[in-house]
């Protein structure tokens, strides 16, 4: 019982504060296209002698919980807007010299080919960091707090000489943040957070400052230090006291390596990396043949924290943040419009237990109804699922508004939204679009659910879906560059793009659309899908396109017909050839 509340009173710090007032505006436009559970089973060591088990996941709806659903964000939905200090108990380091680039980020679970897109990939992770500071593309009309490593939490924050250190700095946590303020972080800063941050309405994140972007761990210490790990009773089984809910990723030197996340106690701890968390005394397990794991790896992070940033208020901007380590999502949000996510990173998400045996985990995700939302500019990398996903599961309801017109619905349509210029590698899926469907509406007079208008997902790049430590853990071996879900009201789609992308490579079929019917994809002004590029090699799943039927590829001739199937002005097609 006492691991319960804790539990949810972990979660109960994510929830969001609101209120009235003017919101920021954007003072040079970042893009032409926008207009304005818990944890593992409780089963401690001695309790079982049974292997890992694996769940299936042949049902749809099922497959769903993958990446969410309404019961993680019951808080967000019931949030009365109190305010009340943040309770971070954060640690600040110090690394002007950090550059993903230079570090292990790469895991490619056995691609046989080698890309032809590296050059542009490049170039487009480079325009990612280095990016100018959020007051170059944003203004706003209230206070700004500066937070530094260099700061004190005796100062007001309100200027970089007298910038705080942390976001349990008096300054911040007694001084509401109102609409209109901005909270920015020094550049070369790495805040390792222990409860995800608050977003109030009208807010602003961002950076100042020079060096590589202010950066946001989900992991509470770097856990490279030999006093931190103890050994087990049994032989090569490591211990270190990790106080959380649940451990969702671990991550040795900087990618090198990847744990094993195992849920049936420590005796099926067998190989470097398998690890078993016991949510009945903190003790994280792991497996290491080579003594003490603190000793040898220069870099452990423990993926302890859920997520990063939690949104449920309208007019929110996140700019130019590095977000990695988080066992859940880098930012979550839940029925808020008129939110901005540009020029970020985000880095090894995800991975802990939604329910049962199920683990979730996206760079950033929507849940349930958006109006205006830029996600732009950002290089999203090694999430267990999604590198970004709109989802949910709320009904239509019929009938008119005020003003007589048809009303779109209650947490049932996603509207203005524009996903343009990111790079998404190495997740299970790039993309991931569904919302929930009542059985009993399909055929009724109200078959039209969750709206989706003017929807643009343009000029992005998605690479090696379902070839990151995700694709190698899950039992279920999806791998797709777009995924819409079976679910998702495609056919209810007004002025939707998905063009001039480059598709390269995938675990399994570049695009899944899943449709009922094809008239749907081509139907008048509801999908532009035009200029996309598609690049795909042999894998033992023989996958190339699915809509509406699966097409296989193992040629040129049978890439080319098989995207054709969802594209009928497709940019390059190229099928490479095993190395």
């Amino acid at each position: 019982m006492r691991k319960r509340i804790i539990s949810a009173l972990l979660i109960m710090m994510f929830i969001l504060a609101g209120c009235g007032g003017d919101k920021p505006s954007v003072k040079k436009p970042v893009s032409k296209e926008y207009t304005d559970s818990n944890s593992s089973p409780e089963n401690d060591s001695s309790s079982t002698e049974s292997e890992d088990t694996e769940y299936s996941q042949s049902d749809e709806k099922d497959r769903y919980l993958v990446t969410g659903g309404a019961d993680i964000y019951e808080n967000l939905l019931t949030d009365k807007g109190e305010n009340k200090s943040s309770g971070f108990q954060i640690t600040v380091e110090k690394n002007k010299d950090r550059n993903t680039l230079n570090t292990a980020w790469r895991k490619v679970n056995n691609c046989p080919a080698t890309s032809v897109v590296e050059d542009k990939a490049q170039k487009m992770r480079e325009a990612v960091l280095n990016t100018k500071n959020t007051s170059e593309y944003y203004s706003w009309s209230g206070r700004t707090f500066y937070v530094s490593p260099d700061g004190n939490d005796s100062n007001d924050g309100l200027t970089p000489k007298t910038a705080i250190k942390t976001l349990d700095a008096d300054a911040y946590t007694m001084y509401s943040l109102q609409p209109g303020d901005a909270v920015l972080f020094e550049r070369g800063g790495i805040w390792r957070l222990t409860n995800s941050i608050k977003t109030k309405k009208g807010v602003t994140f961002g950076s100042y400052g020079e060096g590589p972007k202010p950066a946001f761990y989900g992991s509470a210490q770097n856990y490279a230090d030999s006093k931190y790990w103890n050994a087990s009773n049994k032989e090569n089984i490591w211990k270190v006291t990790v106080a959380t809910s649940d451990v969702g990723l671990l991550v040795f030197n900087e990618g090198e390596e990847v744990g094993v996340k195992k849920l049936n106690g420590i005796t099926v701890l067998e190989k470097n990396g398998d690890y078993y968390y016991n949510t009945g005394d903190d003790t994280l397990y792991v497996y290491f043949d080579k003594g003490n794991p603190g000793k040898y790896y220069k870099d452990i992070e423990i993926a302890s924290l859920s997520d990063c940033f939690g949104v449920g208020r309208d007019d929110i901007t996140i700019d130019n943040i590095c977000i990695k380590y988080f066992g859940g999502f880098g930012v979550t949000m839940c029925g808020n419009n008129n939110t901005k996510i540009t020029n970020c990173e985000m880095g090894f998400i995800g991975g802990r237990i939604q329910s049962g045996t199920t683990r979730l985990g996206n760079c950033i995700q929507q849940w349930n109804s958006t109006d205006k939302q830029l996600i732009e500019n950002n290089w999203m990398y090694q999430a267990y699922d999604t590198g970004y996903t709109w989802q949910g599961t709320d009904t239509y309801m019929p009938g008119k508004d005020a003003d007589g017109n048809d009303r779109i619905g209650d947490k049932a349509y996603y509207k203005d939204i524009s996903v343009v210029n990111n790079i998404i590698e190495y997740c299970n899926y790039a993309i991931e679009t569904w919302h929930d469907t009542r059985e009993d509406l399909i055929n009724s007079d109200y078959d039209v659910l969750a709206k989706v208008i003017n929807f643009k997902l343009n000029n992005n790049m998605f690479r090696y879906s379902g070839y990151g430590w995700g694709g190698i853990q899950r039992p279920d071996k999806w791998g797709y560059a777009v995924y819409g879900g079976a679910s998702s009201e495609k056919r209810n789609a007004k002025n939707c793009e998905i063009k001039n992308n480059v598709l390269d490579m995938s675990l399994r079929a570049l695009v899944r659309w899943e449709n009922r019917s094809r008239e749907y994809l081509d139907g008048e002004g509801m999908w532009d899908i035009s200029g996309n590029s598609y690049y795909q090699t042999y894998n033992k799943y023989g996958e190339a396109i699915q809509v509406v039927g699966l097409k296989s590829a193992s040629s040129q001739e049978g890439l080319e017909n098989a995207v054709a199937s969802f594209e009928k002005n497709p940019g390059t097609v190229l099928w490479l050839e095993n190395d």
